[in-house]
């Protein structure tokens, strides 16, 4: 007796087309680059590539992350000729273009000022590389580093420049170790102190490539599991000490790959299969991270056809089937198995009076309650504590922070839970918070920025706020607070802009 076959529920990607932007998007495009500045809540810049007509593109797109606004630049002064496969990376306040070809092959050095909107040609000394295309370019410490690529002589390489940005200094680097394959069209990542390669043209190898900037050796890593196909034009992320490999074309098949990712474990040196269910085949494509959420936007799937549109992949919603984070964010706030309220008498909005907690997990994540817990405080007692000098928002997000270990607080609640974890002695909270702020600086608020700093004795917002008013010091001495500031702050500005000018 021969049975009905019961259609299987098409499972859904997880990747997701963003609809619900404003403004105009680039047009669909591959070979082109997509990095992202972590200021004012992370804006993804795109440049170059190659459209659906031929066309080499050298137009700017700004993807606003927290606004998902599109706005475009084009036709500013001194902008690099259209082009694709060639390399860009970010670095104090400028985006870094190098080589890439159109109707030639270049190893031109740009920069885009991305604070001041502008473009100009790095003069660069030293031994610059050919031109070429289909290279990687990753950077580290003060230096921006090329492996690899397609010369204009038709030969692939297996070179590693390093750029110095500082002294604009470009150094053939002579390694140890194996000889890296010559390879073009693969990617790479650093992490922990080195490169790590995987895939590209001319290679049929699911080898995982190591290169050690302490020792400037080469070395394939000893991996244990199922490695990645084969594959070029593909990309590479590390996100929780995990490296995602996703997309590309097949290297024995010829065939585009799915957006279906692999990973591998740094801890265990295992690779293993995502449950990250990718989208359509392609390659050449960009592939951007900003916090937790990757972007992929654009890249091939047949040849000289374009795609178009943005997506996005929430990497700690689906690489990992733990709940934890949810479970317990939920169980903050849910009176019916509390054991303590804290309660916010100062807030106008009736909703935002109370909130409930757990004593055990408090006493667990946090000292300070775990000595008024202990001590028997009249408040504890009761079960009642009341808070006057943060507001409740931002209490909130601390409390998720001990419940979670996580920061979920809107941008204009970050100082003040700055200053919680400073008086709960949170300090991963507070790298935290001093990370997140540094995105919104700017010549009007650097600052009280700074003022906040040296005040909760927030070293790693502090050292960033006076090397960016350094870097802009006539705007800021412009700006109504600077004659007001303690003496001491003014002579740490002094010494940061002294000691910028020597390395310049």
């Amino acid at each position: 007796m021969s049975g009905i076959g019961i259609p299987k529920r098409k499972k859904e990607s997880n990747f997701q087309l963003v609809t619900d932007y404003t403004g105009n998007p680039p047009c669909s495009r591959h070979g082109h680059t997509a990095v992202i500045d972590e200021k004012g809540g992370g804006v993804m810049i795109v440049f170059g590539g190659c459209d659906e007509k031929g066309k080499f593109c050298s137009d700017l797109s700004f993807y606003n992350i927290e606004n998902r606004e599109w706005t475009q630049l084009n036709n500013i002064p001194g902008t690099p000729y259209g082009r694709q496969f060639h390399t860009s990376v970010l670095h104090d306040g400028y985006m870094y273009v190098f080589a890439g070809n159109s109707n030639g092959y270049y190893n031109d050095l740009h920069r885009f000022n991305i604070d001041q909107h502008t473009w100009e040609v790095v003069e660069a000394r030293g031994n610059v590389p050919s031109p070429r295309q289909g290279h990687t370019a990753v950077t580290h410490g003060d230096g921006m580093y090329i492996f690899g690529g397609y010369d204009s002589n038709g030969f692939p390489c297996h070179d590693l420049y390093e750029f110095h940005f500082t002294t604009n200094t470009w150094k053939l680097l002579h390694t140890k170790g194996i000889t890296p394959p010559d390879i073009y069209y693969h990617a790479s990542i650093v992490y922990q102190g080195s490169i790590y390669v995987f895939g590209g043209y001319r290679t049929q190898s699911s080898a995982l490539l190591e290169y050690r900037f302490g020792s400037g050796t080469w070395s394939l890593v000893n991996t244990k599991g199922p490695a990645p196909s084969p594959r070029w034009g593909h990309k590479m992320v590390v996100f929780n000490n995990v490296l995602y490999v996703f997309g590309g074309r097949d290297a024995v098949a010829n065939t585009p790959v799915c957006l279906h990712m692999h990973e591998f474990h740094f801890a265990t040196q295992e690779w293993k299969k995502s449950n990250i269910d990718g989208i359509g085949p392609r390659f050449f494509f960009s592939a951007a991270l900003h916090d937790q959420i990757l972007y992929i936007l654009g890249g091939t799937n047949i040849s000289h056809f374009s795609l178009e549109g943005l997506y996005q992949c929430d990497l700690v919603k689906v690489s990992s089937p733990c709940t934890l984070v949810d479970d317990f964010r939920k169980l903050l706030n849910n009176p019916e198995v509390a054991d303590v309220v804290f309660k916010f008498p100062g807030e106008d909005i009736e909703a935002k009076t109370c909130i409930y907690a757990h004593r055990s997990i408090l006493v667990a994540r946090c000292t300070p309650f775990y000595a008024m817990f202990r001590n028997g405080m009249l408040e504890s007692r009761k079960g009642e504590i009341t808070i006057t000098n943060i507001s409740y928002d931002s209490f909130y997000a601390v409390l998720e922070y001990l419940y979670t270990g996580q920061l979920f607080a809107a941008p204009g609640d970050l100082v003040q839970v700055l200053q919680s974890a400073d008086l709960y002695q949170l300090g991963h909270l507070k790298r935290m918070c001093e990370r997140r702020l540094e995105r919104y600086i700017d010549v009007f608020n650097a600052l009280y920025m700074l003022q906040t700093a040296h005040k909760f004795k927030a070293a790693w917002l502090k050292k960033y706020c006076l090397k960016f008013i350094s870097k802009h010091l006539v705007e800021v001495q412009n700006q109504e607070g600077y004659q007001m500031l303690e003496p001491d702050l003014h002579s740490e500005i002094v010494r940061s802009t002294n000691s910028n000018s020597t390395v310049e």
